[in-house]
């Protein structure tokens, strides 16, 4: 058959990214050929986000134009999960509802089953991206490696939770042999890859820090902490201080520096005990960079919050504002505590003019043309 894929249209969201590749391995392994356009195309498969409402209109927008040309859709990833409109469609559509990926198999008839395709199969480059935006998280010569699906917590704004909603871990003895495999292909940097580092083995009452004591046992790899939770990672960290020469990067997620929006983001942790935290890494491996994620215009936040963010971005090495956006399912505020339209397009243009002076800190979306956005 032949079948045009078409890939996640958000940045930062490296298990996506996998996913895309993933699939990419299967179909031309079962000698499927992928083409260059739709209208070459018996299937058209997407890869989705549901995670703002921009981005599910993008998508909608997408599957109209795709049906119109007659074709048959297969969507995966989020929107399969959880989009109610999507659902709505009855005609040509498969749904292939996320941590369920194995069903591509019923409708290829294939030799090798998805399921059997692993980090070792995928290779991820910037150069066979379609965006600059895909580009966020992918670079030449690193082994990604997923650990583990979804983590264990419960914040406010988080719709993840509705399309992955338990912890899925990958056996130790596998993800070993993977590192066992980019040892000897000379791959020198893992980028460890889940909803949240610190939540593996949850499934079965372990912690991530006695895998990544095992990991270091290989000593020509370094690993990039792809996310993880700050309240888990003050935990595990007195564990692994020792090992994080090991690490090449850190990307910890504090999302507000005010504990009145942390304890309404239902964020586990205080700002503080963070920021003393990222001190003394900081202090004891200077050259280690850590990325941090703000959520800007979240409900009820005041200016002077909203300025201490900015201020205190300043100690990561790289700040990503995404932007909130109400989804079901979520906390849903009263509309007197939303912030208004003028006082979010103020907010960005700040953000804007700090970016083209300061590199570190990046707002989502980052063009003056997205000022419209369907929040």
């Amino acid at each position: 058959m032949k079948i045009y894929l078409i890939d996640n249209i958000i940045i930062d969201c490296t298990a996506s990214t996998i996913l895309y590749e993933k699939i990419k391995v299967y179909l031309e392994k079962n000698n499927h050929e992928i083409v260059n356009s739709t209208d070459s195309s018996d299937y058209v498969i997407l890869n989705t986000c549901w995670v703002w409402k921009s981005v599910e209109e993008k998508f909608l927008k997408i599957i109209e134009e795709t049906l119109k040309k007659d074709k048959k859709i297969i969507i995966v990833w989020c929107l399969s999960s959880i989009s109610e409109k999507i659902k709505l469609i009855k005609w040509d559509i498969t749904l292939i509802p996320t941590k369920q990926e194995y069903l591509l198999n019923d409708i290829f008839k294939t030799s090798v089953s998805i399921d059997e395709i692993d980090s070792k199969d995928i290779k991820i480059s910037s150069e066979n991206r379609l965006n600059w935006f895909e580009s966020i998280n992918v670079v030449n010569n690193n082994f990604f490696l997923e650990i583990a699906r979804w983590c264990i917590h419960n914040c406010s704004y988080c719709i993840t939770k509705k399309a992955i909603w338990y912890v899925k871990s990958v056996p130790k003895k596998k993800i070993l042999e993977s590192l066992d495999f980019a040892s000897k292909n000379w791959y020198k940097n893992i980028i460890l890859v889940s909803d949240d580092l610190t939540s593996y083995w949850k499934d079965i009452w372990e912690d991530f820090s006695s895998l990544f004591v095992d990991m270091c046992k290989y000593e020509d790899l370094k690993f990039n902490f792809n996310y993880v939770e700050p309240s888990e990672f003050l935990k595990i960290y007195p564990k692994i201080k020792h090992f994080m020469d090991r690490v090449s990067e850190i990307t910890m997620p504090i999302q507000s520096f005010n504990d009145r929006i942390l304890e309404l983001m239902r964020r586990k942790y205080k700002v503080d005990e963070v920021m003393n935290l990222i001190q003394e890494i900081k202090n004891d491996y200077p050259k280690l960079p850590i990325y941090n994620h703000i959520i800007y215009w979240y409900p009820t936040e005041t200016f002077d919050e909203f300025k201490n963010n900015i201020e205190k971005a300043k100690y990561f090495d790289w700040n990503l504002f995404n932007l909130y956006s109400y989804r079901k399912w979520t906390k849903k505020f009263d509309n007197d505590l939303l912030l208004s339209k003028e006082e979010i397009i103020k907010r960005l243009k700040i953000l804007f003019l700090l970016n083209k002076k300061d590199s570190r800190l990046f707002c989502l979306w980052n063009k003056e043309d997205d000022l419209d956005i369907n929040i």
